[in-house]
């Protein structure tokens, strides 16, 4: 599903960002989480979601992590915006750069609802 006209949700963007959330899910202290992993990230179902003026509007992205023990669960990701990736975005540049550092990842997970959400720069 990647959309190869998209820059500021390139293959290297949703990459660094599958990566990072597999290690905060790994350094959890929580049993429940620490086992899981992510085994990648696609657009979602809807991507009026991605639309510039949604994007300004609730200043987040939503997408899909496939997110379990066995890296197939779907979860709904929600990437809060912060200043510097809701600039880029609109600028249409990659948002890699805004992934915190892998020990600094602002997130939470409820494994009930499967529902991710993190923090951008």
């Amino acid at each position: 599903m990647y959309d190869v006209n998209n820059n500021m949700l390139s293959r290297n963007f949703y990459d660094q960002l599958e990566y990072a959330i597999t290690g905060v899910l790994a350094a959890s202290t929580d049993k429940e989480i620490n086992c899981l992993w992510c085994d990648g990230i696609i657009e979602p179902d809807s991507p009026a979601t991605l639309a510039q003026e949604y994007v300004n509007q609730k200043r987040e992205i939503t997408l899909i992590a496939f997110i379990g023990k066995d890296g197939q669960d779907r979860y709904e990701l929600i990437l809060k915006l912060g200043r510097k990736s809701l600039s880029r975005y609109a600028r249409k540049l990659d948002l890699a750069e805004c992934i915190p550092a892998e020990n600094n990842v602002p997130f939470s997970i409820d494994i009930r609802k499967k529902l991710i959400t993190i923090s951008l720069a």
